[in-house]
């Protein structure tokens, strides 16, 4: 049997009973509900819900500029079995470049936090670091990363 696929889609209502939970570097400091109201499209916030099997198993919030999508963070539902396995941070990853090109900026940016899996996740989706470490007193020393799009859209 195929594994079912992970699906991107804007928060809706319902979402907000949902129950997320994070861990590693962003335990403790992730609001879902903070997450689903930062989505103004209109303003150039976005939230991305991934689905898989019927469950929430992954968010993303990104903000646009002119120049470049910023990617605030990426987060994978831990309390969600069908996660396991299933790419989640990809897929939320290629509803980011889908929307950077919507948006017509050339450049993903984000700050990872200082996690060698987190890095090599990144860098393993395009991303090159774009800068010296940064230390912020409270994510601790973040690496900031830039990826150019492709010459078209995915």
């Amino acid at each position: 049997m195929e594994p079912a696929s992970v699906t991107v889609r804007w928060p809706q209502p319902a979402d907000r009973e949902v129950h997320f939970e994070v861990g590693g570097g962003l335990f403790g400091r992730f609001d879902w509900a903070g997450l689903l109201t930062h989505h103004d499209a209109e303003r150039g916030r976005f939230s991305m819900i991934a689905e898989c099997a019927g469950e929430v198993v992954g968010a993303a919030r990104a903000t646009a500029y002119p120049d470049e999508l910023e990617i605030e963070f990426l987060a994978r539902n831990a309390s969600s079995r069908a996660a396991r396995g299933q790419r989640v941070g990809h897929a939320l990853m290629e509803a980011a470049v889908s929307l950077a090109w919507g948006l017509g900026t050339p450049f993903l940016m984000l700050e990872s936090l200082d996690d060698p899996a987190l890095l090599a996740f990144y860098e393993g989706e395009g991303f090159v670091r774009a800068g010296s470490p940064l230390f912020d007193a409270y994510w601790g020393t973040l690496h900031p990363m830039r990826r150019r799009l492709a010459s078209g859209p995915p």
